[in-house]
């Protein structure tokens, strides 16, 4: 439905892990720019706090410098007369602009229109009331297919060198559940008695730990359970840790498309020296009756922790049980 001219051979395209560009007119800003910020602002939790979405905003005059950004969404109320509009206008077909001025076209999502992989999306109304009420309306699809576009393009850049076959279906024969390993991860503790597997990567440090246990009423797998048994498993590390009680947010959310809790928090080891951000999922299997719990942490002193957790993300959500 939209008709964009580009090269037949498209350039890779270029970002940090959860960047985003919003294509945006100055004068439309105002209406979109704090639901925006609102949606893609997840807080990570941090000494410095960060967002899960870095976010920059430019508008159609400039598009032209940013074709390689993988994930561009523009907003635009058509009856202005803003480089951004202009630019829609002349991206859209007549009879698509017919659909948008006959109020049945709001939305549009197009893969790898300038650059690969890539997501452009584009959110419209007719006047700026109108554009407002869509904003209002789709932001929460625009962040889930942002999200979905941004984990995938992290899981094929960190598979696309070595990863670690053999040492993957080693663990899911040895404890029925599989994740994908990046080349340079090490088992770095398996803990029996607590039904925990951790793995680690250096420099900066970073784990990937999936833990589970046997429950018979789902309705005691809520957040403060899953809290607490981080706080289990965090005493018996070999550098033992603790969770900031005041520092965690809770959303329901998914995992490799199953239903699960996210819980994001601060970690800090017991001494403490050392600390950083962490997220568990919760996930309960009711034909088990067992609940997993797949949890990411990071200790990057110095440095920005956003990036670091994006790549665990990805990682995490290649996890998958085993029948």
């Amino acid at each position: 439905m939209i008709l964009i001219l580009s090269c037949n051979t498209k350039p890779e395209s270029t970002g940090l892990e959860g960047s985003v560009l919003f294509i945006v007119d100055e004068l439309d800003r105002p209406i979109v720019r704090s639901t925006f910020e609102e949606a893609f602002g997840t807080l990570i939790h941090t000494p410095q706090p960060e967002t899960q979405f870095t976010m920059y905003w430019e508008d159609g005059a400039t598009l032209a410098e940013k074709t390689r950004a993988p994930l561009i969404i523009f907003a635009a109320d058509l009856s202005g007369t803003g480089p951004t509009v202009k630019l829609l206008k002349s991206m859209l077909t007549e009879d698509v602009m017919k659909g948008v001025n006959e109020g049945d076209f709001v939305i549009f999502k197009r893969n790898n229109p300038w650059a690969q992989p890539q997501l452009l999306l584009i959110l419209v109304g007719r006047n700026k009331k109108e554009l407002g009420v869509n904003v209002d309306e789709w932001s929460d699809s625009l962040l889930k297919w942002s999200y979905d576009f941004e984990i995938q393009r992290i899981t094929n850049m960190l598979y696309e060198k070595k990863e670690q076959k053999s040492l993957s279906d080693d663990l899911s024969g040895k404890y029925g559940f599989s994740v994908r390993i990046q080349h340079d991860y090490i088992v770095s503790q398996e803990n029996d008695s607590l039904n925990y597997l951790r793995l680690i990567r250096h420099y900066p440090e970073r784990w990937l730990t999936i833990a589970w246990g046997d429950m018979q009423d789902e309705a005691m797998f809520d957040t403060e359970f899953i809290l607490n048994y981080r706080k289990k498993i965090g005493n018996s590390f070999l550098d033992p840790v603790m969770v900031y009680d005041e520092k965690y947010s809770s959303i329901q959310s998914s995992i490799s498309g199953m239903d699960a809790k996210l819980v994001r928090g601060l970690w800090a080891t017991q001494d403490p020296t050392g600390g950083g951000p962490f997220f568990s999922y919760g996930y309960f299997d009711q034909n088990q009756s067992r609940f997993y719990l797949i949890d990411g942490a990071v200790f990057a002193p110095g440095e920005q922790k956003v990036s670091y957790i994006w790549q665990l993300d990805a990682m995490a959500n290649t996890f998958k049980k085993i029948n």
